[in-house]
């Protein structure tokens, strides 16, 4: 029988194309075909560098996407792993769960209940309405990544549950698979598998600390030249969006005056930060990995239900003294309390200048998180998700 690694991501410089890129050797050991839409390169990159090759890009993402669902149309009896469907296509999704035999599902975000992939509503943080078929979405919730209509990936949710029988869903931590349970009302065939931030272990990703650099354009706190005019300060690590903590981390850096918050990215758009807010546009590997090593604490705020996240996992390793949002189905959850400082919008601001003046403190948790997380990464079996039934 066939079998073919289907995603919605393909290799890249994101991460979740990061992750692609960490499993796909394994799969293609396994005897897989792999098949995914294009690589992405960032659009905004490429534009800042050259307008053409952004345009040369968006027609190879064009070009690759027709091809990719040709492709899919003639996969069938087949053992299928699939990872990110939104990106695939829910209708090609349920097209492929359909024709296939045996679908191993990875569970890299929520978008088999949520819209958004990430359920975090400015309403109520932790977003749990659309679990368990009941509710639709609020009106104002929109899909991401990309378009997707409503209806489409409410027809997805209840194909899944009509499908559940040829369905396991490699999972990334325990709370995922409580998350899965709750929603479609019962047991679910599901192995934990976990997740890694690199295609590499962490004692060889820990090479990078010493070739990073920054790239040119900084910009934040007038007089700010490099790395060591920072003095103490903490570092966010995420993206720019809501349910990555962003809004909370600028709100703590408002309530906390006299640390420096530094920021990879730059300036968001419509936003006045404080005074002790600093952006510093940089990739992991072009600095980013520096400013987690020597932050006095990373900021790892996802608000939603957030699986093994890249960033927590190398905070964790790299710096050891983390802040997290308290989430009931998070993976920080799952941490033993002591190893992370877990916050929320109430209690952040008070909690947060005990954590700065606490030393000894600090230390115990970055001693107990880095032996922790280097017996989690022992822990992690991904090859098994591509094995013999």
């Amino acid at each position: 029988m066939r079998k073919y690694f289907v995603s919605g991501v393909g290799p890249g410089e994101a991460g979740a194309s990061r992750f692609f890129m960490n499993i796909e050797h394994i799969a293609r050991s396994k005897g897989y075909s792999i098949l995914y839409p294009y690589t992405h390169k960032s659009l905004r990159g490429l534009w800042v560098r050259s307008p053409s090759l952004a345009i040369a890009q968006m027609f190879n993402q064009v070009v690759g996407r027709i091809s990719f669902y040709l492709k899919l149309l003639f996969v069938c009896n087949s053992t299928i792993f699939m990872m990110h469907p939104q990106g695939i296509g829910f209708l090609f999704s349920m097209l492929l769960i359909g024709r296939n035999k045996e679908i191993r599902y990875y569970v890299l975000d929520n978008s088999y209940f949520c819209l958004r992939s990430y359920n975090y509503h400015k309403k109520g943080g932790e977003c749990m309405k659309c679990v368990g078929f009941e509710s639709a979405p609020y009106s104002d919730c929109r899909s991401f990544p990309g378009f997707r209509m409503k209806i489409i990936h409410r027809a997805f949710m209840f194909y899944l549950k009509k499908n559940l029988g040829k369905i396991t869903f490699y999972c990334q931590n325990k709370k995922q698979i409580e998350l899965l349970e709750l929603h479609f009302g019962l047991p679910v065939s599901s192995q934990l598998v976990g997740m890694l931030a690199s295609d590499t272990r962490f004692e060889q990703a820990a090479e990078f600390s010493s070739s990073a650099k920054f790239i040119d354009g900084i910009d934040g706190i007038d007089g700010i030249d490099g790395i060591d005019a920072l003095g103490e300060f903490l570092v966010f690590h995420g993206s720019q969006d809501s349910a990555k903590g962003i809004d909370l981390s600028l709100k703590l850096a408002e309530q906390t005056p006299k640390v420096n918050f530094v920021f990879p990215f730059s300036k968001p758009k419509n936003v006045s930060p404080s005074n002790n807010c600093v952006f510093i546009p940089c990739r992991w590997e072009s600095g980013l990995n520096e400013l987690v090593e020597r932050a006095l604490g990373v900021l790892c705020l996802s608000q939603w239900s957030a699986p093994v996240e890249g960033a927590l996992i190398k905070s964790l390793y790299f710096n050891g003294a983390v802040i997290v949002s308290d989430t009931r189905f998070g993976f920080s959850s799952e941490i033993p309390n002591g190893l992370t400082l877990k916050v929320n919008e109430n209690t952040g601001s008070e909690l947060l200048s005990k954590f700065m003046k606490d030393e000894s403190g600090r230390q115990r948790m970055i001693a107990g998180s880095k032996k922790w997380i280097s017996t989690y990464s022992k822990s992690v079996m991904l090859e098994n998700m591509f094995d013999e039934s």
